[in-house]
């Protein structure tokens, strides 16, 4: 459920964002296409976590993980691209939480046990939909909330 609430924001925060205002990042924040290629590479966490099917490479997946660098023009991409990786890594993610049992939810990961990994990253993604919101206005675009 919060993945799913979480997604409805999201959609309504990149209204108005495009392959010209989404790699933008004024005052050294982070830009609308770094922080969709992170909440795609997060969602697949516990897909990796568990041995299943990623939409991204683990090595792919390992540079929107944490510590960002400043992103490369060759590491983005086309924001087309990110919405569509957007749609499969929301697909992929309720599908796998549809799915997951009792001894999935319990496996070890290096963050803790997957229903833990979960459990944060969902609080995770909303923090980032809201820096989202927050770009929208930075970058002249009218608020998701009226």
């Amino acid at each position: 459920m919060q993945y799913g609430m979480s997604d409805g924001y999201l959609q309504t925060a990149l209204e108005g964002f495009n392959a010209s205002n989404a790699t933008q990042h004024p005052h050294g924040g982070n830009s609308a296409t770094w922080l969709l290629s992170h909440i795609i590479a997060t969602r697949q966490a516990p897909l990796m976590f568990t041995g299943s099917d990623t939409l991204w490479q683990p090595e792919h997946l390992q540079r929107w993980l944490r510590d960002p660098e400043p992103l490369q023009a060759d590491e983005a991409l086309a924001w087309d691209q990110l919405l569509s990786d957007l749609e499969s890594s929301k697909d992929a993610l309720m599908g796998f939480l549809a799915s997951a049992d009792y001894s999935t939810l319990d496996i070890d990961t290096p963050a803790g046990k997957v229903s833990e990994v979960i459990t944060f990253l969902a609080a995770h993604e909303a923090y980032h939909v809201g820096q989202l919101a927050m770009l929208r206005r930075v970058l002249g675009l009218p608020g998701v909330l009226k």
